[in-house]
């Protein structure tokens, strides 16, 4: 007997076709040999480069697709449509990655290409359930999330830059502890070189956190809670960083300004380090 195509494979074939002719030209397209393990597309995201007009530059960003077709029209009620009996070891699959991945489910009838942040929909909408214990459960994917549209598609970058930002805030922290250890752990035989050097690099780095202020336009697609972003002066704390650069030396050699000035602002930066990493983020799922 010959191989044969289900109807199934058929519909997601078209879906697949359906989805790389409608992506904006940003996002490259990363097929994959082997499909058969719930990931049918890799996207990577690139960005304008703002020193080269007409050109795009890489965000380093990459997300993985499952994707699904169904010969219907997307009908929604109260803003959500069900995808039914979507199997939970996809779910699982989602979670072994620290990449987002999304089920776009794409509906022929209308040409409509919709999409759900899998690991995310686990954390938020099926928190305290038993899906690890059944086959298969029914997904609500959102009327707004539709790739088609503008809206659509800024929402969709706004969810993977905030999750490229929140590992960069995981990053920060791991900084943040190592430094506390350093200072209340062993501060008495540490070496007050080590110590500043420590202090200057996670200071660096968590000044990084005022990525925030730049996505405040994708609230509305993200849901992203606003910072308080007079809570610290980020640009009195650039130059308060240049400043210690500038004195390392002399810092060095007075204990004095060590264990107060610079410590000082050391808390304020903390402060702001701790406000951004404890911030709920609200979806729409």
């Amino acid at each position: 007997m010959l191989p044969q195509r289900t109807a199934q494979h058929i519909s997601d074939t078209k879906a697949l076709r359906l989805i790389i002719s409608k992506i904006p030209d940003k996002w490259i397209v990363r097929n994959l040999e082997e499909r058969d393990y719930g990931i049918d597309l890799t996207l990577e995201l690139f960005e304008n480069d703002p020193l080269n007009a007409g050109k795009q530059r890489p965000k380093g960003q990459y997300v993985l697709l499952q994707v699904k077709g169904a010969e219907k029209k997307f009908s929604p009620k109260n803003g959500l449509c069900k995808f039914y009996s979507f199997k939970t070891a996809t779910l699982g699959y989602a979670n072994l990655f620290n990449i987002p991945m999304f089920l776009v489910y794409v509906t022929h009838l209308d040409q409509k290409i919709h999409y759900v942040w899998l690991q995310k929909y686990i954390e938020k909408r099926l928190r305290g359930t038993d899906w690890g214990l059944v086959e298969k459960v029914n997904i609500d994917v959102p009327e707004e999330n539709d790739l088609c549209t503008d809206n659509g598609q800024n929402k969709f970058e706004a969810l993977v830059e905030q999750d490229y930002r929140e590992k960069e805030a995981n990053e920060v922290m791991k900084k943040f502890f190592f430094l506390n250890q350093l200072m209340y752990g062993s501060f008495r035989t540490l070496d007050k070189k080590d110590l500043m050097d420590a202090w200057i690099d996670f200071l660096e780095t968590a000044l990084t956190l005022q990525y925030f202020d730049d996505y405040d336009s994708f609230t509305t697609y993200a849901d992203i809670d606003d910072l308080e972003k007079d809570a610290l002066d980020i640009s009195g704390l650039l130059n308060f960083c240049k400043k210690v650069k500038r004195r390392r030396k002399a810092l060095l050699e007075n204990e004095h300004l060590l264990l107060g000035g610079c410590l000082k602002k050391l808390a304020e930066i903390t402060d702001l380090a701790l406000s951004a990493y404890q911030q709920n983020f609200k979806f729409s799922f």
